[in-house]
């Protein structure tokens, strides 16, 4: 659900973006979205840490190698970055937004997501779970301009999830038991409940529309500018 939501608002956000010269896809993991950034920029360069682009075997090695959070990049270098799914890991994120904005050229966006209601994964390396309020503080701080900062999903589309997960240890005890067509089935039958909330939510009637169910969101999604251009225009 979480993926499903999170990538639709990206993928929003990306149409809306200026295309440009060079794209960064920062925390690229297997490049999930290096088609969609390359018929949009010129360039495309994944980063990524040695550590995570090892856990994909089919994955290629990044174009930038990180080392800590720096860039190996002239500042103002940069038209676009994407982060998605990635602040989370970054032990001391305040550093590297500033760092990205260091080679963000002025104007230049950054888009992303960020998980909020999820279990622990890929230790030892996740380290945060951030507020709407925490996240809107950090980017204003380290000098970008929200043009979006939105709430993906809802108090409603948590609890769903989690039934839907516990539900799916039965399928998963099944398949351990040589049952696995019968698993498969349940599967589909515990997952019509995520489809109901995905179509009910398209079809207008969004709890997250409702402060009370904002308050406990699956992650939150973000369009931010590199601030100077925008002052110069004010």
């Amino acid at each position: 659900m979480l993926r499903v939501l999170s990538f639709e608002r990206f993928e929003r956000y990306f149409r809306e973006a200026p295309g440009g010269e060079l794209a960064v896809d920062y925390g690229a993991g297997d490049r999930p979205y290096e088609g969609m950034v390359r018929a949009k920029y010129r360039r495309y360069l994944a980063a990524d840490h040695v550590s995570t682009y090892r856990n994909f075997s089919e994955a290629r090695t990044p174009d930038i190698v990180l080392n800590g959070g720096g860039l190996p990049l002239a500042d103002a270098s940069v038209d676009c970055i994407t982060l998605t799914e990635v602040l989370q890991y970054l032990y001391e994120p305040t550093s590297v937004l500033l760092e990205l904005k260091r080679v963000l050229k002025p104007g230049g966006c950054l888009l992303g997501t960020v998980p909020f209601a999820i279990q622990h994964h890929d230790e030892p390396h996740d380290y945060h779970r951030y507020t709407y309020y925490s996240l809107r503080r950090m980017f204003v701080d380290a000098g970008f301009q929200i043009q979006n900062l939105d709430y993906v999903g809802d108090m409603v589309a948590v609890w769903t999830t989690l039934g839907v997960q516990i539900l799916e240890l039965m399928p998963k005890g099944l398949d351990k038991a040589r049952l696995k067509p019968v698993g498969a089935a349940l599967r589909k039958l515990f997952r019509l409940p995520l489809f109901a909330y995905y179509y009910a939510s398209k079809a207008g009637l969004d709890p997250a529309k409702i402060k009370y169910f904002r308050r406990y969101p699956l992650g939150f999604s973000f369009y931010c500018i590199s601030s100077d251009t925008v002052s110069e225009k004010k």
